[in-house]
């Protein structure tokens, strides 16, 4: 397994987004839990349209953020118009190029670009018209991230799908207000559709998923541009908002789904490094669960 610099290297006055641009993967033992990661978050949505004029937040919006059912779990299923999922990988351990980029679900991760084609991030759909990405990767020290393109399935300078831009973004109150790690989430109504592609599921459930075999595919930046890497590997600290593994990673992977291969279904959005020996990403909770529903019907 690869082993790249951490993110303490990097100083704590450079801010959240440098996530998404100097993201590591790291192989070690497992770090504990912090103080502020023993309790539970709530999601709380806050947008802007396409010209970064505020969103007013419907009310089912807003109660979605709050419903709790009871439950113990909950899922939705993913979608493939082909009805196939075909994998062929290139490689080994440690990261794997993909190269397959229309197979399904290669092909529901979306190229996060600048509008010259420089990598960004990356974000997965969850409908034909939304996608999910990390909060960092839309918003940061700037404001609303615009100057962004979304490519489904790309494959270097290849755009099977075409490109979307961003029309509705949402992303956590608590992150626009400190950087709450906790709620480092995203999410993007596109300006175009994208009904061949097909779409991940995604699902949350309160019990610990230490030891699942997770799968983290995206579009990393030590990488020639726009092509797609991923790896598997366990969960190794399920936290109340977060996850954590020694999967390897690289700034331009955050977003990326971090999700169950054989259900195509999406438990977390990768978002960096601990800064330790290992990476993380937010969970999906049944309060992000209902808002990435709400948003995407």
């Amino acid at each position: 397994m690869s082993k790249h610099s951490t993110l303490s290297k990097v100083g704590p006055l450079v801010g959240a987004f440098l996530l998404c641009l100097s993201g590591v993967g790291l192989v070690g033992p497992a770090s504990q839990a912090r103080a502020d990661e023993t309790s539970q978050d709530q999601a709380s949505p806050v947008g802007v349209d396409g010209q970064g004029n505020p969103l007013d937040i419907p009310q089912d919006l807003l109660a979605a953020a709050t419903r709790e059912s009871g439950a113990t779990e909950g899922s939705v299923d993913g979608y493939s118009p082909s009805g196939k999922s075909d994998e062929k990988i290139i490689g080994k351990d440690g990261r794997r190029h993909i190269t397959n980029t229309t197979d399904f679900p290669n092909r529901a991760i979306v190229y996060l670009h600048k509008h010259n084609g420089t990598h960004h991030c990356t974000g997965w759909l969850v409908s034909s018209d939304t996608l999910v990405t990390a909060g960092h990767c839309i918003y940061n020290d700037n404001g609303w991230n615009f100057d962004l393109e979304y490519s489904p399935g790309a494959n270097g300078a290849k755009r099977p799908y075409g490109t979307a831009k961003a029309a509705r973004i949402w992303t956590d109150t608590s992150w626009i207000n400190n950087r709450n790690s906790k709620q480092d989430w995203g999410i993007v109504k596109l300006d175009k559709s994208f009904p061949q592609v097909g779409y991940f599921g995604y699902r949350w459930q309160s019990a610990s998923l230490d030891g699942t075999n997770v799968e983290l595919r995206g579009y990393p930046g030590d990488k020639s541009v726009g092509e797609l890497w991923g790896m598997a590997g366990p969960i190794t600290e399920s936290l109340p908002n977060s996850f954590r593994y020694q999967i390897d990673t690289f700034g331009g992977q955050s977003g990326s789904p971090v999700f169950l291969w054989d259900v195509r279904q999406s438990v977390a959005i990768h978002t960096g490094s601990t800064g330790g020996e290992q990476n993380r990403s937010t969970r999906i909770t049944e309060s992000l669960f209902n808002i990435i529903s709400e948003v995407k019907s």
